[in-house]
């Protein structure tokens, strides 16, 4: 069975075409495909077939109304799904959040629940308007495909097992979940380190645009926190340090004050956890910015975190010092490996 997943985030929007064997229970990519800066004039929409494998880039000039729709839009008239159109059996959306206390991170949609969701969806914050985009997508896509069933994953269901005391500390309208991110860093640890430690206490933290914390014991998140880096500090992180440092003062400062307050928050968090066995960097920052982490690590060295420099600096994957009492280690999440993996899980 072909399984189509389409996940939109604030500022990108990236899709998965994937085949699934329930015999052999095994699943692989055949097409994927990326708009980093879906704001960007033009966007870039980067597609990989992986059988054969083969990168095509195109510019897309997208309709500022509704970007990410007129993205999927072009997509479908570009005809990138169409080796494989004929095929899908199930198309998966990411939803950032439901609105009660559903515990199942899937759900099945159809013109009727959409229309539920919308006019649950109440309220002007930046993930309201990201839900209601969300939608649209998955509306479009059940019109598309009359005949596929379809589903969405809710991003926040994740954080279900936080305790209440520690939802206090974050506010709903203030929280970009980054629930399947993580969700997907908690199974990933399996194969990176051995499986008792797995188990431990874990800060994940997913560096981009907008930083996400989360902190979890035995794969379950027990607390998450955010931090909203201003644009010029974004921008700025892609720069040379050592050079910033000669010509802007300044902009070294907003780094250095991103940083602190990253660690600041990483220290309350491991506080709430009661404990810290190891660090994961994730996101495009926390996978390509050795500085950065560095600058992180740095302001947490009374803690006996300590950070191998030559390690870091060649981005392997495991960049702790071997006198570090905690494991420190930096790879990417796969969220619509994610994002499938939950769908066959709860649903076939």
């Amino acid at each position: 069975m072909y399984i189509l997943v389409i996940n939109a985030g604030a500022s990108s929007l990236k899709f998965k075409i994937f085949k699934y064997s329930k015999k052999k229970n095994k699943t692989r990519s055949l097409l994927q495909g990326q708009i980093d800066e879906i704001k960007a004039k033009p966007a870039i929409l980067e597609i990989e077939n992986l059988e054969p494998n083969l990168i095509k880039k195109f510019e897309l000039n997208l309709d500022a109304r509704n970007l990410h729709l007129s993205a999927i839009k072009q997509l479908y008239t570009n005809n990138t799904f169409n080796q494989y159109s004929a095929s899908i059996d199930y198309v998966v959306n990411l939803l950032p959040y439901t609105n009660n206390a559903q515990s199942d991170p899937i759900v099945r949609l159809h013109e009727t629940t959409i229309t539920e969701l919308i006019k649950s969806n109440k309220g002007s914050m930046p993930i309201h308007q990201q839900q209601k985009i969300n939608l649209d997508i998955a509306e479009y896509f059940i019109k598309l495909y009359p005949k596929c069933k379809h589903y969405g994953c809710f991003d926040d269901v994740f954080h279900q097992s936080i305790p209440s005391i520690n939802k206090t500390l974050t506010p709903f309208e203030n929280n970009h979940s980054h629930g399947i991110i993580f969700s997907s860093i908690a199974h990933k640890l399996n194969s990176l380190v051995d499986k008792k430690l797995s188990r431990g206490y874990w800060l994940i933290i997913n560096l981009d645009k907008l930083t996400g914390i989360c902190g979890i014991k035995k794969g379950k998140s027990l607390v998450t926190q955010n931090i909203v880096a201003k644009p010029k500090t974004i921008n700025y992180i892609h720069e040379d340090i050592n050079k910033l440092i000669q010509k802007n003062s300044s902009a070294f400062t907003d780094i250095d004050f991103y940083t602190l307050e990253i660690a600041s928050k990483l220290t309350m968090c491991a506080t709430l956890l009661g404990g810290l066995d190891g660090l994961v960097f994730t996101g495009k920052i926390g996978t390509e910015a050795p500085k950065i982490r560095q600058m992180i690590l740095s302001k947490l060295e009374w803690a006996c975190i300590m950070i191998n420099r030559k390690a870091n600096n060649r981005n392997k994957p495991i960049i702790s010092h071997k006198t570090s009492l905690v494991k420190i280690l930096q790879t990417l999440a796969d969220e619509e490996l994610e994002m499938v993996n939950l769908f066959i899980n709860h649903k076939l």
